[in-house]
């Protein structure tokens, strides 16, 4: 019998609720946390991965030795392999800081599968009024380009919320796909914030995209800066 298993006696299902509770008990000292992190690990289990996953929803005082514990966890995890790729989908469901397991994931399936599944995520998210977990995966998206991108995040320039809709549009302009042309064109005709009908302008701009065939119905809605010449935006310098 270990050390740990003296420590902490009784059924498997006991300790692993023991150390789960530890592992994210902040006021326990980090190694007793890192021991019981080991242990979780060790065991292997969906309950255990999930267990071990529940410390990256907390945030340590000390910022520098949060992220070091954070990053230890992150080892153990990415050692178990496939076999923490379910739990972190799982935690990342239920979620806003999946900073860790998303990374986790792509290490595992790579960029493809972690597009789709972020795709997945973004369209479970409908409440208008907690716009923050929409916010983190538009900004992971921004970093990739694939097909699926463009049409998957056309309804959220609707979105409640203009930070989201100044992110959905930030996402289009890194795709630079033609199907969303025609939706951004709309959306300028709807939206009362001239920064993201600059924004909209700039994206036609860089992706040389002109308004033809509403030159007529986009003109009162250019936004200041901007200039529409034929039927190009330009800047009004």
């Amino acid at each position: 019998m270990g050390f740990f298993d003296f420590l902490f006696g009784g059924s498997q299902e006991s300790q692993l609720k023991r150390h789960a509770k530890r592992v994210t008990n902040l006021n326990t000292q980090v190694d007793d946390r890192e021991a019981s992190a080991q242990w979780l690990a060790d065991e292997g289990s969906p309950q255990a991965i999930f267990a071990m996953l529940k410390r990256f929803g907390l945030n340590y005082e000390h910022r520098m030795k949060d992220t070091k514990e954070k990053e230890r966890i992150f080892l153990l995890l990415e050692r178990l392999g496939p076999k923490a790729v379910q739990p972190s989908k799982d935690w990342m469901r239920k979620n806003v800081q999946f900073a860790y397991p998303l990374r986790l994931i792509t290490q595992v399936e790579g960029q493809e599968k972690t597009i789709l599944f972020l795709l997945e995520l973004l369209a479970l998210e409908n409440d208008d009024f907690s716009p923050q977990k929409k916010l983190q995966i538009l900004s992971h998206l921004q970093r990739h380009t694939h097909e699926k991108i463009g049409p998957a995040v056309i309804p959220l320039l609707a979105d409640f919320n203009e930070d989201v809709r100044f992110a959905t549009i930030e996402v289009m302009a890194i795709q630079q796909d033609p199907q969303t042309r025609e939706p951004l064109l709309e959306q300028m005709t709807k939206e009362a914030s001239n920064r993201l009908r600059h924004r909209i302008a700039t994206v036609f701009t860089d992706a040389e995209w002109n308004v033809s065939p509403h030159e007529d119905k986009i003109r009162e809605y250019i936004p200041v800066g901007f200039l529409l010449e034929g039927d190009q935006f330009v800047l009004d310098e």
